[in-house]
Parts: C-alpha cells; sequence; structure tokens
C-alpha cells in the first residue's frame, strides 16, 4: 500500500502539511507544558477610599476630595508572587494612619534636625502593591539618609498619595492638608493619567466613580476564552491574547494623546493645578519638584509618549518648580519586569528604588535644598 502520491509535487505537498501539523501539536503541547498562556486572576480590591469634601475650583468646577480609608489595612492578594516581595499568602498590606494616608501619623511638630518631604500624587506615589519601605517616598528618604550620613539628620518621607488623585487634587491635598505640617520639600509624583478628568465625581453620597474602563481598557485580564474545543487551545488562546494586547495599546495610546491635546479639559486643569502648586509651595518658601512617570509599556526609543513627557516638563519649569524625568533612567528596560504583578501594571520596587535615588541626587543640585539641609545641619 502507498501511503504517498505518485506525484513529487503532491508527496511535497503532503509532507508540508504533516510537518506543519506536528509542528503545530508540539507546540500545543510546549504550550501546556509551560501553563501557557496563563490566565492570572486581578487581585482583590477592597474597600480603598473614604470621601471628605467637595471643593469648588474655578475653572474647574466641583471636584471630590477623597482620601484612603483611615486607620485601617488596604490588603491587596496578588495570583503569585514573581519577585518574592509580597507576604506569605501573595498579600500587600497598605497600612494607613488616622488621615487616611500611607504610614505612621503624621506629626504637627517635627524635629529640629528634621527634613520633612511631602509627596503628592496617585497610586504610583502611594505605592500600590509595593511594601511600604519600598514606596517611592521611602526610597528616596533612604537614599537621602546615605548621603547624608553622619550628619545627625532626620529625613521624613510624608506619603499624601492617594489612587485616582489628578493634579488637581493633589493641588487640594497640598493647600488643605499638606502645607499645614510645614514640609521643607514638596515632590509631586506625575503619571501620564493625571491629566484626566477626576476618577470620582460629586454624587448624592459624597461621590461615586466614573466608569474609566471604557474610555481606555487597561485591564490586562485574558479575553473571555472561545466557545468548544477552539477555546480550549493554547495556541488559539495565546493568538486571542496577543490580539487583544494589540487592540488595547492602540486604544490606551490613543487615549493618553487624546487627552493631553491642548483642548482636553482635563489637561488645562492640570497644567493650571501644576502652576498653583509651584506658586503655592514658592509662597511658603518650600522648594518644589516633579517627578514624572512614564507608562510601563514600549520603553524603547519609539516610546509613544515622550513629546508628553517634553511638555510637562517644560510647563513645570515654566511654573518655576524643578522636574525629574523618568524615563532616561527606565528606558531600555523590559517593561513587564518593572510591574508589580503580570495583572498590575504599577511600578514595583525596582522603579522606585530608581526613582528615589535619582530623586536624592538631583536634590544635591538645588541650592535651595542644600542651603535648607545645611541650616539643619548646623553648618
Amino acid at each position: 500500500m502507498r501511503l504517498l502520491p505518485r506525484r513529487p509535487f503532491a508527496r511535497r505537498a503532503l509532507a508540508l502539511v504533516l510537518g506543519l501539523a506536528a509542528a503545530l501539536v508540539l507546540a500545543e503541547v510546549l504550550l501546556r507544558a509551560a501553563n501557557q498562556p496563563r490566565d492570572y486572576k486581578e487581585h482583590s480590591h477592597p474597600p480603598q477610599f473614604r470621601y471628605l469634601a467637595t471643593r469648588t475650583l474655578e475653572g474647574c468646577g466641583d471636584v471630590v476630595l477623597y482620601v484612603n480609608a483611615p486607620s485601617t489595612c488596604i490588603r491587596f492578594v496578588y495570583d503569585g508572587n514573581p519577585r518574592g516581595t509580597f507576604g506569605p499568602d501573595n498579600e500587600v498590606d497598605h497600612l494607613t494612619n488616622d488621615a487616611g494616608f500611607r504610614g505612621s501619623p503624621f506629626l504637627l511638630s517635627k524635629g529640629r534636625r528634621a527634613f520633612r518631604v511631602a509627596f503628592l500624587g496617585d497610586s504610583f506615589t502611594f505605592g500600590e502593591g509595593v511594601p511600604f519601605a519600598d514606596t517611592f517616598p521611602e526610597r528616596t528618604a533612604a537614599a537621602l539618609r546615605a548621603l547624608h550620613a553622619g550628619e545627625d539628620l532626620a529625613f521624613e518621607a510624608l506619603n499624601f498619595g492617594v489612587g485616582g488623585h489628578n493634579t488637581v487634587q493633589s493641588l487640594l491635598v497640598l493647600r488643605e492638608l499638606a502645607l499645614p505640617l510645614r514640609p521643607d520639600l514638596v515632590v509631586l509624583g506625575f503619571a501620564l493619567n493625571d491629566a484626566e478628568e477626576p476618577l470620582f465625581r460629586p454624587s448624592a453620597s459624597g461621590m461615586a466613580r466614573r466608569p474609566r474602563e471604557l474610555e481606555v481598557p487597561e485591564s490586562l485580564a485574558p479575553p473571555a476564552p472561545r466557545a468548544g474545543l477552539l477555546g480550549r487551545l493554547r495556541l488559539v488562546r495565546l493568538l486571542d491574547t496577543a490580539l487583544a494586547e494589540r487592540s488595547r495599546t492602540r486604544s490606551m495610546i490613543e487615549h493618553y494623546v487624546s487627552v493631553h491635546g491642548d483642548d482636553a479639559p482635563g489637561f488645562q486643569h492640570c497644567r493650571a493645578a501644576l502652576a498653583e502648586i509651584a506658586a503655592l509651595s514658592a509662597a511658603h518658601g518650600v522648594p518644589c519638584w516633579v517627578v514624572i512617570f512614564p507608562v510601563l509599556h514600549d520603553l524603547g526609543s519609539d516610546y509613544s509618549f515622550r513629546r508628553i513627557h517634553e511638555r510637562i516638563a517644560a510647563e513645570v519649569r515654566a511654573a518655576g518648580a524643578q522636574c525629574l524625568d523618568l524615563l532616561p533612567l527606565l528606558e531600555g528596560k523590559d517593561a513587564r519586569s518593572l510591574w508589580v504583578h503580570p495583572t498590575d501594571q504599577h511600578p514595583n520596587e525596582i522603579v522606585y528604588g530608581i526613582a528615589g535615588d535619582a530623586l536624592a541626587r538631583a536634590l544635591e543640585g538645588d541650592a535651595r535644598v542644600t542651603a535648607l539641609l545645611s541650616a539643619l545641619a548646623g553648618k
């Protein structure tokens, strides 16, 4: 019995088909053995915020001011522990003080040789998904202590970060909550979504969350599997995941470019708030720095938001504040290796270590900061 056709072309075609089928079977076996693509679950979402007040700002309308849930443990439980930084149950505990901010209670008084830094911002400043000691404010304070070892100086990092805050809300926090604690330095952690309209809007119950996911699909959850046999094939799921990520990336780029457009209301409010944060800090004799965090996606030479970074930096400097852009320090790195978790694109401890060290070094070149430190040290 002949297993192959007599004609050479038919034999080659059949061999090609059989070879392709064998390769597909082998690929399916290897994907299953490696458990790829893995269907990670999103982290838990416990109650996280508390409404404080609604403020009416000229040009911005009614703005909700809210903080983290006070005096509580906001615990996130993740599906896995990729770098061994989570707890034994893959948890991260975000402990808050009585004012609703991460860390120990904020004291009105400070030591004679204490240099106090007020960190403003959103979840990037808060350090979502990162142990407290590895957050951006804490890593900055640790780097400053190392630079000034032996000078009998204390460095206090007050973390005013709240998830979802935009620049207008950071301004409210500075004016109403941070400045009364008499900081020596103000640092705003700026993420590109800080130019969006507020995440929460006034409602009868205080505040209501807007459906941001409909505007920018940033969820990293895999697409729903297809029905039937195709949905059980790893090769098909890998293809569907790649297509979903491509679509998500395109939508994300369009969203951030649109949000930072000249006519975008959120950007206009953002630039006004940046200027007011700088002016308010200056009026209290406090140096102000803005640290720009890149979107942790495709950090190569073709990074999609480079011009936005340059524009924000120009706005900051025109307002009289100093700016540190982290993009040059993270450029060329694998963006996924900088995520908290495969389902969470927040910066991890690697990013915060780089940011804290860079800011501490940059502050050494700020004459106003060095003068304050010299005065505290009695030089």
